[in-house]
């Protein structure tokens, strides 16, 4: 039951039309590679419970050209013919290109926090990319969050939340205290100093270790069916290309 719950949530993002360019300004949505993006859940997340979300999904770059219209191309067979073949086939996709996000290299300290990719589940405060990577707008932003983010953490149920840049904390921390989820953020700010930015990934990198302490015994021993081959080993700090997640 547990998979066939996240292929409806997955496959009810993918075929959202609430927004469109009359009434969110700088949309970028299209049937084809530019497509409302659920997310990815680890095939051990049940094992920690430990939810990264971001701000919106960037515009694809050059170098993430390939990659990304496998991932694309995986969703849009999703999204026409839900199944479980076609949700093994997003997480296959997946395989080649979460190792690529900056939030498992230069945003996130997946390592220092004791976690792999595959016990972690990432998704987006808004799940459409914007023009130019813009700010999503207030409309989007609700919209998204309400529909969408809000059932994200019924399914999934973290027991910590690391919100990466101050906007999605800001827009998306609500729905983490209306649940008792305890969170924390990455500091995204590009002036910040080396040091403090060192500082401010140890500090929710201790985050998450105390966290998952605390909640160890609670935690099921329930793991999603794993991918045909193992994700592989993410970049070291700093060295994961630059594109938003």
């Amino acid at each position: 039951m547990l998979e066939v719950d996240f292929i409806s949530h997955f496959v009810s993002v993918l075929q959202c039309t609430h927004c469109d360019n009359s009434n969110c300004k700088n949309l970028l949505r299209d049937a084809q590679e530019n497509l409302p993006q659920p997310g990815y859940i680890g095939a051990n997340y049940f094992s920690k419970r430990v939810l990264l979300v971001g701000q919106n999904p960037g515009v694809s770059t050059a170098a993430l050209s390939q990659p990304d219209g496998i991932y694309t191309s995986a969703l849009r067979i999703l999204r026409d013919h839900p199944s479980t073949d076609s949700w093994s086939g997003l997480r296959d996709a997946l395989i080649n290109f979460v190792p690529r996000w900056p939030v498992t290299g230069r945003h996130f300290p997946l390592r220092k926090s004791g976690l792999s990719l595959e016990d972690i589940a990432y998704c987006n405060l808004v799940r459409c990319r914007t023009i130019s990577n813009a700010t999503p707008t207030s409309k989007m932003t609700g919209s998204c969050a309400s529909l969408h983010f809000r059932h994200t953490l019924d399914i999934l149920e973290p027991v910590a939340i690391v919100f990466i840049g101050k906007w999605s904390m800001t827009n998306g921390s609500e729905y983490a205290k209306a649940r008792s989820i305890p969170f924390e953020h990455i500091d995204r700010n590009r002036s910040l100093a080396l040091t403090a930015r060192e500082s401010n990934h140890e500090r929710v990198a201790a985050f998450i270790r105390t966290r998952l302490l605390d909640v160890a015994p609670e935690l099921p021993s329930r793991q999603l069916p794993r991918p045909s081959k193992p994700i592989a080993p993410a970049p070291l700090f700093g060295t994961a290309p630059d594109q938003q997640i």
